[in-house]
């Protein structure tokens, strides 16, 4: 094993990476897609701004009871709204933790896999004396003293692209304030 498998299981760990990166943007897209406000909740909307507009317009010294009454239906739209929106939230917090969740499973589940298949290879040997006193954690799981093992080698790529990702972010912010 050589060079081609440490860029296989760089490029499925950066993906895989990537893949975790995005999880919580992709689950919140997906969330608006499926709870959009209905048809009610748009036309209640609607009636809300009609009423707190007419409210507006309407002297409150001089046509008291029809302000009033406005007030009266503008709270129980509000209501009515609160309500809706509660059982929306609801609905929408345990899809949005469900799906995390499975798809935070699926990315572990394709870790584990990845060191289950390459458990024995060694990815790198090196001279065991470089790793002197952490050899064996750098060699597992396979045992061969010098190797560098799936698990390490898993954890080097994440090193890396977190760094990556904090020289992006640093790089970014800073031409952002050149501007």
């Amino acid at each position: 094993m050589g060079a081609v498998t440490l860029l296989i299981i760089f490029l499925a760990v950066f993906l895989l990476g990537i893949f975790q990166h995005y999880i919580s943007a992709f689950v919140k897209w997906l969330t608006k897609q499926f709870f959009k406000d209905s048809s009610q909740v748009t036309r209640l909307k609607d009636e809300l701004k009609e009423i707190i507009a007419e409210q507006d317009d309407t002297d409150m010294k001089e046509e008291f009871p029809k302000y009033a009454r406005l007030g009266r239906r503008k709270n129980k739209i509000q209501e009515h709204l609160k309500s809706l929106r509660q059982s929306k939230t609801t609905d929408t917090l345990y899809f949005s933790w469900g799906l995390t969740l499975v798809l935070n499973m699926f990315h572990t589940v394709c870790l584990i896999f990845l060191i289950w298949r390459y458990r024995y290879v060694e990815l790198i040997t090196m001279n065991p004396d470089w790793f002197w006193p952490v050899a064996s954690l750098v060699a597992f799981p396979t045992g061969i003293p010098g190797a560098v093992g799936i698990t390490c080698w898993v954890l080097i790529c994440n090193v890396i692209l977190r760094r990556l990702a904090q020289v992006k972010s640093t790089w970014g912010s800073s031409k952002s304030h050149e501007s």
